[in-house]
């Protein structure tokens, strides 16, 4: 049997392959395995009808090797064809694919997910869950200006944090009263690892992933933004991950620039800005590492 083996789209709960039987006898089974960076290999037994030409699209489970290699750079994805109705294929120079894939972000396995609701707790829900959806941690009917913290020690694998707002407005938004909420990943000792922007509307998603072993200084987290309080009156903290050494710069609300300077050399940063001379209005702030740019909109109120 001739079997084109096509594209590979690996996700954060799994792999999805397509396969097609280019030969003239019915596949009904076939034996696929497949693995990530080099990892041990996992064998799979698909199971279904494909006549000529036809195809099929395979999701492969995740055991619990499956992100033992991963890394925060690029990646690679195998799998390959040992296999067709029991026997080995014919024609074998199609039965292999590889992809390269940027994986989701790689978390230490031991950290505290602070999340600190404003005034409108009651909007305010979340949940943690694992690749397979299953919950590991709800909270909702939150209480306003209140900080909860969960800490978690999860095994290897995929996961993502889900934020929601019943009122569409996030956790800090420059145009209600509701004052200005944050959410945070810490490590054990209350450093910060990541920020999250709190002006997400109605829903935030992070997905994240844990390999079977990694150290503190193997972390990498993306660039994160956040200013705040929103609305200003007289000092403002631009808060962000991922900026050190980068340049900052408020323009007012028809493009001049009203104040700029050097983001401080720390990963993690907090700046105080005065405000206290702009005029009342909406402001942008752009910080510029590179060719990297984040813009934050905010409101300076006296």
């Amino acid at each position: 049997n001739h079997i084109q083996y096509g594209r590979s789209n690996p996700v954060c709960n799994g792999a999805e392959i397509e396969i097609q039987n280019s030969g003239a006898t019915a596949i009904t089974t076939m034996v696929i395995e497949y693995e990530i960076n080099g990892s041990t290999r996992t064998s799979y037994t698909w199971t279904g009808n494909l006549n000529f030409l036809e195809k099929a699209t395979v999701s492969l489970p995740t055991p619990t090797n499956f992100w033992s290699t991963l890394s925060n750079g690029i990646n690679t994805f195998t799998a390959s064809i040992i296999s067709t109705n029991g026997v080995a294929d014919q024609y074998v120079h199609n039965n292999d694919i590889s992809r390269e894939f940027s994986a989701t972000e790689v978390l230490i396995s031991n950290f505290i997910l602070e999340f600190r609701t404003n005034s409108a707790g009651f909007q305010s829900s979340y949940n943690v869950k694992d690749g397979s959806g299953t919950t590991l941690l709800q909270r909702s009917g939150l209480n306003g200006n209140t900080t909860y913290r969960d800490t978690f020690n999860l095994t290897s694998g995929c996961y993502s944090i889900n934020v929601f707002d019943s009122n569409d407005d996030g956790i800090s938004f420059f145009a209600n009263t509701a004052g200005n909420g944050s959410i945070r990943i810490k490590n054990l000792t209350g450093s910060t690892l990541k920020i999250f922007e709190p002006d997400f509307g109605d829903n935030l998603v992070y997905n994240f992933s844990i390999p079977t072993v990694v150290g503190l200084n193997e972390v990498s987290y993306s660039q994160s933004l956040s200013v705040y309080p929103n609305p200003a009156n007289t000092n403002m903290i631009i808060e962000s991950s991922g900026f050190e050494n980068a340049e900052w710069a408020i323009y007012d609300g028809i493009g001049r620039t009203v104040k700029s300077g050097l983001n401080p050399s720390q990963h993690i940063s907090k700046l105080k800005v005065d405000v206290s001379a702009l005029s009342s209005g909406v402001y942008f702030i752009h910080m510029t590492k590179g060719r990297n740019i984040e813009v934050r909109k905010f409101t300076v109120q006296h």
